[in-house]
């Protein structure tokens, strides 16, 4: 049934002209779509008989090879209409195989990575880039093109053993657009009920596609009582109350580029004469910036003012903020302690970025001591894959897309986003509006899922914001780090006597979090 859905809406998209639709499709994957057809019957009830032909260039014999698609012979009484009903034939093979390909995809990139990948952030590169090129075939070209991406890759370590695989994946580069009265020429306020994603920027969209693959794991170890990657914890003195990631057990962050904000708007050395920076440059480092709805790029917090526009904060300071506070955010610090980054590995092309994202993503919490029990400041390795590996991962070529898309491990589809609504346009749901499967309303039902399954009857009846507060040491940890980041610069000494900015919060503006349960 779910195969069926897929094909409808890659035809919706094109008025369900299907042999757009299959171009579309094939662009990705760099073949172009012909048609081969013969007449057949007496003059007077002559039919048709159309096949799907593939044409693809071979690069190193410098060739076109076109060769049929199986299983794509159709009869019609017109051309056209043969042509039509071989392409919709096609886009059902195509994508009863991606199926098949996403639910293998972690066995399939593994088994194609090269012998010479062999550094932990090169292989974390190449994992990230194949799963995501198995993404991109089942969706339409213009779903998938010109975004950053993003991927958190779990490594397990057992018996001199290592395993990789993508747990997440996200692509984007986009905030909702705060939608504006047309009588009034104000912003209107954002949804309340959780529906919609805010932050659409590859980073995010990865980190809560780890959320969701824990909240699966920790209903696993409920209902199955086992996980391959978690064990019981001890807090408080309690067995059982909270879990922990087992030894050998660690989550690795993928960026194609530095993210926005601290870590990207500064060069180590100036790339024309190589010399340093100018002190007025560098003395702006470390300021927290904000991206703005409708807006490109991050700007200083200090300089901004409150116009009903979405503020969200740059992704190099979420992830500064996550060296404190782990990623697992507030909802899942119930059950689970802290997780930690043990790297960040970023596309090889940004040299003179490099040496700022130590600074920039962990180092502006040097200093910030006495966390709450169980929290630290994490200090990942980080580092650029080698040279060339994904030199073609040009994103910042073209302008941004507005789509964002999303994928978890297990998934047997992609979950596509528009980044100006927030809201889901793939959706297999059979309900009237339905919701992203990484929106804070789908957590929160899993949230109270795991709240009824483990007896903590405290949290239950609480809202969405309620239960996120009642996480006393994350929440504590994360205003430690805001207050610190907001104050502090290299060195321990505060940017000419001034604050670095205001960590701005959603919640401030927009009341987005304060939704019963669903």
């Amino acid at each position: 049934m779910e195969e069926y859905e897929d094909y409808d809406l890659t035809l919706s998209f094109h008025a369900k002209n299907a042999i757009s639709a299959l171009n579309e499709m094939m662009r990705p994957r760099g073949a172009e779509v012909r048609f081969d057809y013969e007449r057949t019957g007496p003059d007077h009830a002559i039919s048709w008989v159309a096949r799907v032909m593939l044409e693809a260039y071979d690069w190193e014999d410098g060739v076109s090879i076109v060769m049929p698609f199986e299983w794509t012979n159709i009869q019609s009484t017109t051309k056209e209409d043969a042509y039509k009903q071989a392409a919709k034939e096609a886009i059902y093979i195509l994508q009863r195989k991606t199926v098949s390909d996403m639910l293998n995809a972690n066995n399939l990139a593994n088994a194609s990575t090269p012998a010479d990948v062999i550094t932990l952030h090169d292989r974390v590169c190449y994992l990230a880039h194949e799963v995501h090129d198995l993404t991109e075939r089942t969706m339409l070209e213009y779903f998938a093109r010109g975004k950053i991406l993003a991927a958190i890759i779990m490594k397990l370590s057992h018996g001199g053993n290592e395993e990789y695989n993508v747990i997440s994946l996200g692509t984007g580069q986009r905030i909702i657009q705060t939608p504006v009265d047309p009588k009034t020429n104000t912003h209107i306020p954002l949804k309340s009920d959780g529906s919609c994603l805010l932050d659409l920027h590859a980073e995010v969209v990865t980190r809560r596609g780890l959320k969701r693959y824990l909240y699966q794991q920790l209903l696993k170890v409920t209902q199955q009582h086992s996980s391959h990657i978690l064990e019981p914890s001890q807090t408080n003195g309690h067995k059982g109350l909270k879990y922990k990631l087992k030894d050998g057990v660690s989550f690795h962050l993928y960026i194609s580029c530095p993210p926005c904000g601290d870590a990207s708007v500064f060069r180590t050395k100036d790339a024309k004469d190589n010399v340093p920076l100018k002190r007025k440059e560098a003395e702006r480092q470390g300021r927290l910036r904000a991206k703005l709805s409708d807006g490109e790029g991050a700007q200083p917090t200090i300089d901004l003012q409150n116009d009903g526009r979405l503020r969200l904060m740059s992704c190099s300071d979420k992830i500064c903020l996550w060296n404190a506070t782990g990623i697992q955010g507030a909802l899942l610090s119930h059950f689970l302690e802290p997780i930690y980054l043990e790297s960040i590995t970023v596309g090889s092309q940004h040299v003179q970025q490099k040496d700022h994202f130590p600074r920039a993503l962990f180092k502006r919490l040097d200093g910030l001591n006495e966390l709450p029990h169980n929290y630290h400041i994490n200090s990942p390795a980080t580092d650029l894959a080698t040279p060339g590996m994904v030199e073609s991962w040009l994103p910042n070529q073209v302008k941004t897309s507005q789509y964002s898309t999303n994928w978890c491990e297990g998934d047997h589809r992609v979950e596509v986003v528009d980044a100006h609504q927030g809201t889901v346009i793939n959706s297999f749901s059979t309900e009237q509006d339905p919701i992203s499967r990484l929106s804070k309303q789908s957590f929160f039902k899993s949230f109270k899922e795991l709240v009824n399954t483990h007896g903590k009857w405290n949290l239950d009846g609480l809202n969405y914001k309620e239960a996120k507060k009642t996480a006393s040491r994350y929440q504590q940890t994360k205003a430690m780090a805001g207050q610190f980041l907001e104050g502090h610069a290299q060195n321990g000494h505060r940017v000419n006597g001034f604050k670095l900015g205001t960590w701005l919060k959603v919640t401030d503006t927009h009341n987005v979090d304060s939704f019963p349960r669903p």
